[in-house]
């Protein structure tokens, strides 16, 4: 009210009211609220418009090694009788693991493997003496054959010497013939004497030709002796040969038994022993692995398999959020990872050996490991191949305002 337009008597009158006077006071905490409120207001919009929201996938997979597994087999059953290694242990190349032994007694107190050694030795041992006697044999025989060219060389010769003798004595008596059977025509001589120089004639003739057909056949004995002495180191070679692959047979055969007897298993490869579930004095059968090496620089993966469902916003370079089944992630917390390869074509369950177990047809993708190890009581503790683990796929990330626009970006995907 204006004072000016009242009196005074007016104001004191307004003034004194059944409750007195009214008070207009604010509570003790009321800008205490409005600014608290202010702020989870301001907070509310920072979330909104800075705060993301991820949305993830969540599948199951297990650990491999990039340069795969080396499991070692023995050859035979048998017996361990020593092992050199334990599990965890660097081994290196060619390196001795285990000694396996495969004897079995029969009645006499003789494994079979020593009566089959003995064997065989004893064949390898007779094949060495045959092969000693057709050495000896082939000198012999050289000696024999370069003698008998020997004699039949001088044969040869002498029948040399006779056939010129034999050609003299044919061209004399000829000679005497043609002179007589003039003699003969002239009267000189009569037939008699004629007919003993025809004879002389005769008999010269023939010892010719019977020496010349002598000369023929030594020659024909020369040549083949000359030929048997050539082919003597070829047949006995080929003989020889012969015998040293039969001996070199039967000693492979004496190495193999041999190391059935008691053999070895050597590494591969450089590496770790990583799984070891046989013993001295158990038996080794050649169906189960004995060892299983991981070779040295391995690393290990995450081996992941999508359903259908959740493949189409999977991409390389993608994060991922591991749990490991033998680490609570409570306790230990979650494991980075990062996409590195994805499958371009499902996979039926019954076209792939994994340890899981698979339903539908899935996709398999491929994730590197930040690290190859966790930290528990303050040491690292390597993971192992097999581990079966939890992922967590981010598909991406959100707003948080975007997410709750999403309904009315799917209408406006609609029209």
């Amino acid at each position: 009210m204006n004072p000016k337009l009242f009196r005074k008597e007016v104001f004191k009158h307004k003034s004194q009211r059944l409750y007195g006077e009214v008070l207009l006071k604010s509570p003790r905490f009321f800008w205490l609220y409005t600014i608290t409120i202010t702020i989870l207001v301001i907070v509310a919009l920072l979330l909104l418009f800075y705060g993301t929201y991820s949305r993830k996938e969540s599948v199951k997979g297990y650990l491999i090694p990039d340069k795969g597994l080396v499991k070692l087999y023995p050859s035979y059953s048998g017996i361990i009788k020593r092992n050199f290694i334990i599990e965890g242990q660097k081994v290196k190349k060619n390196q001795l693991l285990m000694e396996i032994g495969t004897e079995r007694l029969n009645a006499d107190s003789i494994s079979s493997i020593d009566h089959s050694i003995l064997r065989l030795q004893k064949q390898s041992k007779n094949l060495s003496q045959q092969i000693e006697d057709e050495k000896k044999l082939m000198l012999s025989e050289e000696s024999r054959l370069t003698q008998k060219l020997i004699n039949l060389t001088r044969e040869y010769q002498q029948i040399l010497k006779q056939l010129k003798i034999n050609k003299s004595q044919y061209g004399i008596t000829e000679k005497q013939r043609d002179q007589y059977e003039m003699l003969l025509s002239k009267g000189i001589v009569d037939n008699d004497d004629y007919r003993i120089r025809q004879t002389g004639y005769f008999n010269a003739k023939n010892s010719l030709e019977s020496t010349r057909r002598l000369k023929i056949i030594k020659e024909t004995e020369i040549s083949n002796a000359k030929i048997d002495l050539e082919q003597l180191p070829i047949k006995k070679e080929n003989s020889i040969k012969e015998l040293i692959e039969q001996k070199s047979q039967v000693e492979e055969k004496l190495v193999e038994v041999t190391d059935r007897k008691s053999f070895a298993i050597k590494s591969p490869v450089n590496g770790r022993v990583i799984f070891s579930q046989f013993h001295v004095g158990q038996k080794a059968n050649p169906n189960l692995s004995l060892l299983t090496i991981l070779p040295e620089k391995a690393e290990l993966f995450a081996d992941l398999f999508l359903p259908s469902r959740a493949i189409g916003f999977v991409k390389k370079n993608q994060n991922v959020l591991i749990r490991f089944d033998a680490f609570p992630y409570q306790r230990y917390g979650l494991h980075n990872g990062k996409i590195i390869q994805v499958a371009k074509a499902a996979i039926n369950p019954n076209e792939i050996e994994t340890p899981l177990s698979l339903q539908e047809p899935v996709y398999r993708v491929k994730v590197a490991l930040d690290k190859q190890y966790i930290k528990a009581f303050g040491k690292k503790v390597f993971l192992q191949p097999s581990m079966s683990v939890d992922a967590e796929i981010i598909l991406e990330d959100r707003s948080l305002g975007e997410w709750l626009l999403e309904p009315i970006y799917s209408l406006k995907g609609r029209f």
